[in-house]
């Protein structure tokens, strides 16, 4: 089991703890923690990841229009496959790293 939790994840689990834990005291350290998961910063910055990797996208995109100019076809593909996993990894960064 790994150390990460998604925020969603969190906020369900603390949701059963209210549940679970009805006076007030409880309540209001709930509703501390809350605070904490809403406005807890992610561990990295999602627009910087996204912009770089736009760009190296964008760096195998004109690769690979340079060697299909030059009739190099296979260098191309390969450009082209490189690009393609950087538009998969930008959706997947794009959805939070979730599956779906």
């Amino acid at each position: 089991m790994g150390d990460l939790i998604s925020r969603a994840e969190a906020l369900e689990r603390l949701s059963l703890l209210r549940k679970l834990n009805s006076t007030e005291p409880i309540q209001i350290a709930l509703d501390a923690v809350e605070q904490q998961i809403q406005f807890c910063e992610t561990a990295f910055n999602k627009e910087k990841v996204l912009e770089e990797l736009a760009i190296r996208k964008e760096n195998e995109d004109e690769k690979a229009a340079a060697f299909d100019e030059a009739g190099d076809i296979y260098n191309m593909e390969m450009r082209d496959n490189i690009s393609l996993a950087f538009q998969t990894a930008i959706k997947i960064v794009k959805r939070g790293g979730i599956d779906g």
